[in-house]
């Protein structure tokens, strides 16, 4: 069978896209990331329930798994949260203060 031929949109520029344009990119090793806008709403919510997951973020917070578990590592690197121990819950190293 033929196929149609392509219709490229012209006016578009693959310049004008970056990666950071899409969430993209890490805070960690130094990056100029300053961290998820949902940051403190995140550790807010971990510290009133003293539970962390990132299924609970994603559901609280209307996230996807991506951002979800992001913000769980940036939780990790601030210090509010342990590590993640297999299928262990993680524990929460910090209180509401």
């Amino acid at each position: 069978k033929d196929q149609a031929s392509a219709d490229y949109d012209e006016s578009f520029d693959p310049g004008e896209v970056s990666e950071n344009d899409f969430g993209g990119g890490s805070s960690t090793n130094g990056g100029s990331s300053e961290g998820d806008p949902l940051f403190e709403e995140a550790k807010a919510l971990v510290l009133e329930t003293q539970k962390a997951s990132a299924s609970m973020i994603q559901r609280r917070l209307s996230v996807g798994f991506n951002r979800a578990t992001r913000l769980m590592e940036e939780l990790e690197e601030a210090g509010v949260i342990g590590p993640a121990e297999g299928t262990k819950p993680r524990k929460v190293l910090m209180t509401q203060e």
